[in-house]
């Protein structure tokens, strides 16, 4: 399953990285299976566009360029975690440090 999402972790990373570059179209309304947010619209030199809200974590409501399309399709409040041990600390290639 982690396999299949990777394609659109890689696109929401592509988008971080363009958003710099980016153009302001402005704050909508855009409706996507989750709900309806107000959500600032931006596009790309390549014709990509985004819509990212405040109130989503990491902000992505709906992403879409030439070949993919990113929806947010749900969200939640009540999230518990199952984890019952302490989790190990973890270093990936390119991560900053914790302080």
């Amino acid at each position: 399953m982690l396999a299949d999402r990777v394609g659109y972790n890689k696109l929401a990373a592509e988008w971080a990285a363009r958003c710099s570059m980016a153009q302001v179209v402005g704050w909508e309304s855009v409706t996507v299976p989750a709900g309806t947010f107000r959500a600032l619209h931006v596009k790309a030199d390549d014709g990509g566009e985004a819509w990212a809200s405040p109130e989503i974590p990491f902000g992505l409501v709906k992403v879409h360029d030439k070949a993919n399309e990113l929806l947010l399709t749900g969200r939640g409040s009540d999230a518990k975690s199952s984890i019952t041990e302490k989790p190990l600390e973890m270093s990936l290639p390119g991560m900053l440090p914790k302080p």
